[in-house]
């Protein structure tokens, strides 16, 4: 299934352009809106080859199947590699002597560490995928 988004050029340089997307219609029908901490707008950079100059306006696809994929790997892998950190020590050394609470803790940011790289690599790999396409609305 695709999906689209209707944006702005707000400005391109070689190729690189950043695009204004406006945020979904159901934002403002939703009983936070007004007083939720989500912008009203996202900026999104993206490469493209086309004739495309600031000001115009564009579409952008994607594969929503593939974004949900991307999105929930990059929640859902940082919770099990922090989860991990924090009980394997007191597993693997229950009774070891050791104090397992401060284990844990490094246990922790190590993983958190391993989950900004592994995110970090992610979307490398998304940007060289070609995920979203854009092209101009004429």
């Amino acid at each position: 299934m695709a999906m689209t988004k209707e944006g702005l050029v707000l400005e391109n340089n070689n190729g690189n352009l950043k695009i204004k997307v406006d945020r979904n219609s159901a934002c403002g029908s939703c009983a936070a809106s007004g007083s939720c901490a989500e912008r009203k707008t996202t900026i999104i950079e993206i490469f493209s080859a086309d004739n495309i100059n600031k000001g115009d306006k564009v579409i952008l696809e994607s594969d929503a199947d593939e974004i949900s994929k991307i999105s929930a790997l990059v929640y859902v892998v940082p919770v099990i590699l922090v989860m991990i950190g924090a009980l394997a020590p007191s597993f693997l050394l229950k009774n070891s002597g050791y104090d397992t609470n401060l284990i844990s803790l490094g246990s922790v940011i190590l993983m958190l560490v391993l989950s900004v790289l592994y995110i970090k690599r992610l979307d490398k790999g998304a940007k060289k995928e070609n995920l979203m396409k854009v092209r101009k609305i004429y």
